[in-house]
């Protein structure tokens, strides 16, 4: 699975003088992309909606930003929090990132 993984990502962090980690700017661009998530979304989290009597089950489309995602986690009932807050797009696209 490491062999999948580019050289840039292999390893998230890294220290710098003063002996701190940081995360590097691939890894942070990576992770403040909306397409990581959408991805995984309908990749992971997504099933179809129920099948009625006269029509099959279709596939959900993926979310295509942060808010679509974030609005369709609400409607499935586990909307992210953070402190007891909900999450807003601007939020995830904060630099740095606030894990």
């Amino acid at each position: 699975m490491v062999g999948n993984v580019p050289e840039e990502l292999r390893e998230p962090f890294y220290t710098d003088q003063y002996a701190q980690e940081h995360l590097k700017p691939p890894v942070e661009r990576l992770l403040l992309a909306a397409d990581i998530y959408c991805r995984a979304w309908s990749h992971a989290l997504a099933t179809p909606p129920a099948a009625t009597p006269t029509a099959p089950p279709r596939p959900e489309p993926p979310p295509q930003d942060l808010g679509a995602l974030l609005a369709l986690l609400a409607a499935r009932g586990v909307p992210p929090t953070l402190q007891g807050v909900p999450v807003r797009p601007q939020d995830l696209q904060q630099r740095p990132i606030r894990m």
